[in-house]
């Protein structure tokens, strides 16, 4: 059990591993409620989701420039996007693509250089055009914060951090990518572990895999929202049960 800080707030490596196998899988029995006067035999009893995983995180992403897909799938993520803000997002897709499309292959967020994670970020560096992409997609009406983080983390899970009006509350003002940064690397051999243990765990239950980035939001998320007890308590009896 290794001690950590995610935002500044301590958890153990132990407990992030039991939030976000709590997120990701952790289900509840989900209950129908047919029309009234209508009757077409036995509802079934299936299971749902507790959280957003399943609607967001394992929904494909479109192989190449951004589309309607890797807007719409923000739906499964609570943002409320609206056709406005998606037909905006779709008339700036194709500079954000260009943008994109100075982001190296594997570039991970964790590994660019720190001056190239703040404010004041060399022009042309790939650091600049990752900004620029968010700064694109963050201009267009309707696309807020929230949104446009939650569209290019789907797009590029390993290189954009994901935000929302919960955890960015949780980080210093103007400074929440340079934190992410930090505790990325602060706390590298954690969440290199963490990484590969969900993602053993993500294999059994035919999930998808999260980078570290996604870790640190669910877990950030979780504990801004109140949810960390809820998740823990959902996440440790999977891991007690996973094969060895």
């Amino acid at each position: 059990m290794s001690a950590m800080k995610i935002g500044g707030v301590p958890f153990d490596q132990d407990q992030v591993l039991e939030i976000v196998v709590g997120y990701a899988f952790g289900d509840e029995r989900l209950v129908l409620r047919p029309p009234i006067g209508r009757d077409f035999g036995t509802l079934p009893s299936p299971r749902v989701n507790r959280f957003a995983y399943r609607s967001y995180d394992c929904v494909p992403r479109s192989p190449d420039e951004l589309d309607a897909r890797d807007i719409l799938v923000v739906a499964g993520l609570n943002t409320g996007i609206d056709a406005a803000g998606c037909l905006a997002a779709l008339a700036v897709a194709p500079s954000v693509t260009d943008a994109l499309a100075h982001v190296p292959a594997g570039t991970r967020f964790w590994d660019l250089p720190r001056d190239e994670i703040g404010a004041d970020v060399p022009v042309n560096s790939v650091g600049w055009y990752v900004q620029r992409a968010w700064w694109l997609l963050r201009s267009a009406p309707g696309i807020g914060n929230s949104i446009s983080h939650k569209i290019l983390h789907h797009k590029h899970p390993a290189v954009f951090p994901l935000l929302d009006w919960s955890t960015i509350e949780l980080l210093p003002e103007g400074r929440a990518w340079q934190q992410i940064h930090q505790d990325l690397n602060e706390f590298a051999e954690e969440f290199e572990s963490i990484e590969w243990m969900f993602g053993r765990t993500a294999d059994d239950h035919r999930g998808v895999r999260l980078t570290r980035l996604r870790i640190h939001d669910i877990v950030l998320w979780c504990h801004a929202t109140r949810q960390t007890d809820i998740a823990t308590e959902l996440g440790r009896p999977l891991l007690e049960r996973a094969p060895v």
